[in-house]
């Protein structure tokens, strides 16, 4: 039996999400301008606003304040979904609807793509709070627990392993 279950995002949205908040204008006329998929994220966003799946993974209202100004070309193509509290952000590129790391401290290549959509991502997000349980629990040997969970996170990307920001432990 796998340690690290990949749950279907409703099941997540059970356990995360709470009654919906309104979305803010500029998250509102950003998802207006994705393709068919915004819907859906349109209707789950405003159930994760203010929630916090993971250490890494905390949902927020982009509210225009652009928190990557330093790149201003990325506000145009991104809404920023999530924060990591360290001041890096989770991106949603808007015409792809793939997910992006966005290292505010990485002035040459600040965004790392997930190759995940935002389904992904909150499957994604709710792994690393499975992870988080686990180490709650003190546990003496994490190596095959490690294992586990980057063998969760190719079934969700072969490669987001290698791309997945942060180490475990």
């Amino acid at each position: 039996m796998e340690q690290f279950v990949i749950r279907a995002p409703q099941a997540i949205l059970t356990r995360w999400g709470h009654a919906p908040t309104p979305l803010p204008p500029t998250m509102q006329e950003k998802l207006s301008r994705c393709g068919d998929d915004a819907v859906c994220v349109r209707d789950v966003l405003p159930r994760l606003l203010g929630v916090s799946i993971s250490a890494e993974v905390s949902f927020f209202a982009d509210a225009g304040q652009e928190l990557y100004m330093e790149f201003p070309a990325l506000a145009e193509e991104y809404l920023a979904i999530a924060d990591d509290g360290q001041g890096d952000l989770w991106l949603m590129h808007l015409r792809r609807g793939t997910m992006y790391f966005f290292d505010h401290g990485a002035w040459e290549t600040p965004l790392t793509e997930l190759a995940i959509d935002f389904w992904g991502f909150l499957q994604l997000a709710d792994l690393m709070a499975q992870w988080e349980d686990f180490l709650d629990e003190e546990p003496s040997d994490t190596s095959q627990a490690e294992e586990h969970l980057w063998n969760a996170m190719r079934e969700l990307a072969p490669g987001l392993p290698e791309t997945y920001p942060f180490a475990l432990t």
